[in-house]
């Protein structure tokens, strides 16, 4: 990675100290804030609010997943009729892998995100697109490429045209906030279980007033690597009509109280092996030393303030102490049964640990 910070990456056996620092000591907010440029960029931005929003928003998320899955479900049959073709159409196509993905997962997103009728207006899925690919270069090319002295400049510049999308996103969602607003205050109504109502509800009780980034990239480059790996594996072993079968069989004895993901253990293990093998960052559990005297690494080592550590994930990944012929694909790595009940499991994708760090670890984890 080109960049202007002085970095260190720690060793897995350091893993441990790292997450045992204080925030006052070892910072991943500050880290967190030079990665994505934010202070540079938008200097009335508030980091800690933004990310107080994103916790708030992942615990409603993950309590209601069994509620929005006939959404997630409605919202798939229609974008994948329109990217793939309706059901019964037989004729081969040639799919553009990641053209595909673009637009299912955006719809998919924005569906849960929004509600229908802003995740089907084409208008407003343009602008939402280019304000994530705007605002993500902008971060990388400020927090990477540009010298210190330069970044307050560059990045009120390179923040004109993130503020430009922002502003015509703002026109498209300002009617469903004021609705969605009406519909909690006057409590006439149930509202949607979507991400609107759980962003308006937090400001009814902590008035927070940023900006949320829709990190939708991250899931259609991490749903490119499930494809990719899954239809590059040697076709012998049959991997792809296991999911399928085990597919159908959750889709027709769904339990609306349970996510259908638990229902799917081969799925949840494939998911996780192609994140084991291609990690959404090279480096993780980045902190930024704030303490004023700097810090001693375990090994002796001084660090001065401001020198950022990260651990080497493909590195993690890939230790052979850890797992067996760790540079082969093996889709079904994580899938176990148990020995009394016989029954189908598998460590669920977001799960974390020392060993595997796709999502990072610890009370930072995504």
């Amino acid at each position: 990675m080109l960049t202007f910070y002085p970095q260190v990456l720690l060793p897995p056996e350091q893993i441990p100290w790292l997450l045992s620092q204080p925030e006052n000591v070892l910072s991943h907010e500050k880290a967190n804030e030079d990665v994505h440029a934010l202070p540079f960029l938008a200097p009335a931005f508030d980091n800690y609010d933004h990310l107080e929003l994103i916790r708030a928003i992942r615990t409603d998320l993950t309590r209601n997943i069994p509620n929005t899955e006939d959404a997630f479900l409605d919202e798939l049959r229609h974008t994948t009729n329109e990217v793939l073709g309706a059901p019964g159409d037989n004729a081969w196509k040639e799919v553009n892998l990641t053209v595909a993905l673009d637009s299912i997962i955006f719809g998919i997103c924005l569906r849960l995100f929004f509600g229908v009728s802003l995740s089907r207006n084409r208008t407003f899925v343009y602008y939402v697109k280019i304000f994530t690919r705007v605002t993500g270069a902008m971060m990388l090319f400020v927090s990477q490429l540009v010298p210190w002295p330069l970044k307050p400049v560059v990045g009120i510049v390179a923040g004109f045209p993130i503020y430009y999308y922002w502003v015509r996103l703002i026109i498209y969602l300002y009617p469903t906030f004021k609705e969605r607003i009406q519909c909690l205050r006057t409590k006439k109504e149930t509202p949607p279980a979507d991400m609107v109502t759980w962003m308006v509800d937090l400001a009814i009780s902590q008035n927070p007033t940023r900006k949320v980034f829709l990190p939708v990239d991250v899931l259609i480059a991490m749903t490119d690597n499930f494809f990719l790996d899954l239809l590059s594996s040697d076709p012998d072993r049959k991997y792809y009509n296991a999911l399928r079968q085990e597919a159908e069989a959750a889709f027709t004895n769904r339990d609306k109280t349970q996510p259908i993901s638990q229902s799917m253990p081969y799925m949840e293990s494939t998911i996780r092996e192609s994140l084991r093998l291609s990690p959404l960052s090279d480096r993780m559990l980045s902190r930024r030393v704030v303490h004023k005297g700097g810090i001693t690494l375990p090994d002796g080592q001084f660090l001065p303030r401001g020198t950022w550590l990260a651990v080497a994930a493909v590195g993690v990944h890939r230790d052979e102490r850890t797992y067996e012929d760790p540079d082969e694909y093996r889709p079904f790595r994580f899938f176990s049964e148990d020995t009394e009940t016989k029954e189908a499991k598998a460590m669920l994708v977001p799960v974390t640990s020392e060993k595997f760090l796709a999502f990072g670890h610890g009370r930072h984890s995504w």
